[in-house]
Formats: C-alpha cells, structure tokens, sequence
C-alpha cells in the first residue's frame, strides 16, 4: 500500500445505457465549475414517432486534478432515466520518496 504522494486524476470514463441524457460536473478550489454533457444530443423525444430516443455508451470526461481537490457529480435534470453502469478513473500517481 502506498501512503504518500500525489495522484492526478486524468479522466474518467462513465458507462451508461439506456440513457436520455445526463451532465457530469468537474469542480474544484479556485476553478470554476465544468459541465459534461451525455447521451443523445439532440431533443429527447423523436418529433416523428413521438418516443423518446435511448442511448448506451462510453462518456470520457477530462478532470486534470489531484485527487484531493476534486469534486466530481453526476446528475440528470431531467423527467427521463439514467443508468449509469460504472465509471472508470484514469490517474498518474507520485511517490514523494523513492527507495534505493
């Protein structure tokens, strides 16, 4: 187990399927809020069959923080669902002492 040192979130990749759409936000201290958005782009219900339109996939989402700093929500503000499967982390980590 490693105790000391730094580790720098990279990304994250979220897995979702049968999704309308939802955000994911990247804050930390002293930066403003960033907001990510998934699944379909366009309106939610399909103008001509009047459904709404699902999604599945892989969403990446760059964090570029160390992982103390970092507040990461995921939120759908909307009527429809979101099922989010699993996210992933993606990381560099710096020991502060190396050994000899």
């Amino acid at each position: 187990v490693m105790t000391d040192g730094r580790l720098q979130l990279q990304h994250l990749h979220v897995a979702y399927a049968d999704s309308v759409t939802f955000d994911v936000d990247v804050a930390s201290r002293g930066r403003s809020t960033r907001s990510y958005t998934a699944g379909p782009r366009a309106g939610f219900v399909d103008v001509l069959s009047g459904t709404v339109s699902y999604d599945s996939g892989f969403h990446k989402v760059p964090v570029m923080l160390r992982n103390d700093n970092a507040t990461i929500t995921i939120k759908n503000s909307t009527p429809f669902r979101s099922n989010i499967l699993h996210v992933d982390w993606f990381g560099d980590h710096q020991p502060k002492a190396r050994r000899i």
